[in-house]
C-alpha cells in the first residue's frame, strides 16, 4: 500500500497529542448522542474511502465488513485468503466472508492456499518484514491477498488497519481504567507495530493503501466519544458493532481474529516449523536462505 510518509504520521500523532490535552483539560467535549455518533462516523468513513476503483481486504470481521457495506456504489472487489492443508480445517474468515458477501452483495474473490503456497508467502513476508513471527504471519496473509488484486489489476487497496487500536478492539481496553488514554498509547505505537510493515509490502507491490479508521477526522471523533461507547460490559468497538446492526451487517458482534488465526495461516506456519526448535526458527532459516540466494 501507497507508503505512510514519517512526516505524514508525526501529523497525525501531533492531532493525538492535541486532542489528548483537550481530553486532559476538558476542552474536548464528548458527543452527547449515542445515535449522532453513529452517524457522524458513517459519515467520516465515508469521505475516507477512496473514490476510484479498489480492492478491500476483507476478512469477514466488523471492521472490513462495515467498510465494504460503505463501498456501496463504488467499484470495487473483496479479497480473502486462507490456508487448508489435508487434515485441517477450513479457515474461518473465508467461512464469514462468504457468507457476508452473499448477504450484502458485494463481489469476493477468495484464494485457499495450499501449504507450498503459504510458504511462498511466508518467505516473501520475511524478506519484507523480517523474522518477527506475528508481523511476518499478518504479512504473509497481506501478502497473498494483495498479489491476488494485483493480478486482477488493482493498484489501490483498502484495509481496516486501525479500527483495534482507535475503537478499543483489545483485551488491554477491556481491563484499562481509561479506555481512550489507552487507545492513545496503542496508536503511539502503531508506527513500529503496523505501518512499517505496512509500508514494507506497499513499496514491494507498488500499491497505495486507504486505511480509514486511521484517518485523523475517524480518530478525532473516536477521542469524543465516552469510553462507554467503545468498550463497555465485555463487548469492545460498541459503536462499530452498532453501526454496522444498523446496517443490517450480519455477524457484527463475531469477536475479533488476529489474521493469521482467522486464515489458519498460523497453522501453516506450524507446518513448515516441524523440522526445526520453533516458528522463530524457522523464519530464522528462510531468512538465512534469502541472503545467500537459495
Amino acid at each position: 500500500m501507497r507508503e505512510i510518509l514519517p512526516e505524514e504520521w508525526e501529523r497525525i500523532l501531533g492531532i493525538i497529542g492535541k486532542d489528548e490535552l483537550k481530553l486532559k483539560s476538558g476542552q474536548l467535549p464528548d458527543l452527547k448522542s449515542f445515535s449522532r455518533a453513529k452517524e457522524l462516523l458513517e459519515e467520516s468513513l465515508k469521505a475516507a474511502l477512496p473514490q476510484g476503483r479498489s480492492a478491500l481486504l476483507f476478512s469477514g470481521g466488523v471492521d472490513s465488513a462495515l467498510l465494504a457495506r460503505l463501498m456501496e456504489g463504488r467499484e470495487f472487489t473483496a479479497y480473502c485468503v486462507g490456508f487448508k492443508g489435508e487434515t485441517t480445517k477450513y479457515p474461518e474468515d473465508l467461512e464469514f466472508a462468504d457468507r457476508i458477501a452473499q448477504s450484502l452483495g458485494i463481489r469476493l474473490k477468495t484464494r485457499l492456499l495450499n501449504l507450498p503456497q503459504a510458504e511462498k508467502a511466508f518467505r516473501k513476508a520475511v524478506q519484507l518484514v523480517g523474522q518477527d513471527v506475528v508481523k511476518a504471519s499478518v504479512a504473509a496473509v497481506e501478502i497473498a491477498a494483495i498479489s491476488e488484486a494485483k493480478k486482477d489489476g488493482f493498484d489501490t487497496i483498502v484495509g481496516g488497519l486501525g479500527a483495534e487500536e482507535t475503537f478499543a478492539g483489545y483485551q488491554r481496553h477491556r481491563l484499562a481504567e481509561d479506555v481512550t488514554a489507552e487507545c492513545i498509547r496503542g496508536l503511539r505505537k502503531c508506527w513500529d507495530q503496523d505501518i512499517v510493515r505496512e509500508n514494507a509490502i506497499a513499496d514491494a507491490y507498488s500499491v497505495r493503501g486507504v486505511f480509514p479508521f486511521l484517518h485523523p477526522s475517524v480518530v478525532h471523533l473516536s477521542f469524543r466519544m465516552p469510553d462507554k461507547w467503545k468498550c463497555s460490559g465485555g463487548r469492545d468497538k460498541i459503536v462499530l458493532r452498532e453501526l454496522a446492526s444498523d446496517l443490517d451487517i450480519p455477524f457484527y458482534d463475531r469477536k475479533k481474529r488476529a489474521a493469521q488465526y482467522g486464515s489458519r495461516f498460523h497453522v501453516a506456519l506450524a507446518h513448515l516449523s516441524r523440522k526445526h526448535i520453533s516458528k522463530k526458527d524457522y523464519l530464522h532459516s528462510v531468512d538465512l536462505n534469502i541472503s545467500s540466494g537459495e
